[in-house]
């Protein structure tokens, strides 16, 4: 799935050439340049070079119309160095992404750190990743539920608020205050944090999905067959996700994890 700013790309390119298209405002920084080049493949098909400029690096996404991209990568940017060339052959110091590390879309950068969504949502999240864009080595990975808040850098200290999304071992629904127990000793959230009502958003996610099954079929026939068939696949067993404000601080090879005052919320993996 991708972004507002490959919605922007969209909108703005021309085919079969580079692109230069107008910066998107967010928390992340803009970057100077941002080009597109459409490249025909031997198999009949277009490829699409996506190239993100900035002040000591560019990112070069490649998207073959597959689920996440066919490639990430970087190359250093030098003061009084030529630009790289937005293209689809690597350059001799081109560094690129593993796919079976990372295979998302790329969101954006904040000083050295770059920035990739997941390929597809999972458990009414997404995941996404950090990398440093000086080696190509990825800093921390996580799930978030909405959009990134906030990111601030100092030096090389990168500081993120989020709506953290975590993936329960357990259902606060059937496992109580044990399970409960169990999340706050792993998120670090306060001791006297209130368990969210489960039960409720359970049932509230479940009506949610039936209703949205049924919007081409309607009446009562469908919707009751529907939250039927939920029924047997998210029971109240169903591991619960715990969404909760969270900051994250990368510096070094730290990278710490710290909840951030707010109710938490709850709603059932899927």
């Amino acid at each position: 799935m991708r972004s507002t700013l490959f919605t922007l790309l969209l909108l703005a390119a021309s085919p079969a050439m580079a692109a230069i298209v107008p910066p998107v405002i967010s928390v992340f920084d803009t970057p100077a340049q941002v080009k597109r080049l459409t490249v025909a493949t031997d198999a009949g098909t277009n490829e699409e070079v996506d190239c993100f400029y900035y002040r000591d690096f560019m990112v070069k996404q490649v998207d073959a119309h597959e689920k996440g991209a066919a490639q990430l990568s970087f190359l250093p940017i030098r003061v009084g160095d030529r630009l790289p060339e937005c293209q689809r052959s690597n350059l001799n110091n081109e560094q690129v992404i593993p796919a079976t590390e990372w295979s998302g879309y790329f969101t954006g950068a904040k000083g050295s750190y770059a920035f990739f969504d997941a390929d597809d949502g999972v458990n009414g999240s997404m995941g996404f990743a950090i990398y440093d864009a000086k080696n190509a080595t990825k800093r921390f990975q996580d799930f978030t539920k909405g959009n990134l808040q906030s990111l601030t850098v100092s030096g090389d200290t990168l500081t993120m608020r989020y709506m953290r999304a975590y993936p329960a071992p357990c259902s606060v629904v059937t496992g109580g205050e044990a399970c409960w127990a169990q999340i706050v000793e792993e998120t670090k959230l306060p001791e006297t944090a209130t368990a969210p009502d489960c039960a409720a958003s359970y049932t509230s996610a479940n009506n949610y999905l039936a209703r949205a099954r049924c919007r081409s079929e309607k009446g009562p026939a469908c919707y009751k067959r529907e939250l039927a068939a939920i029924a047997t696949q998210t029971s109240s067993d169903t591991p619960s996700m715990i969404g909760y404000p969270a900051s994250v601080t990368l510096s070094g090879s730290r990278s710490d994890i710290t909840p951030e005052p707010g109710k938490p919320s709850c709603w059932p993996a899927s």
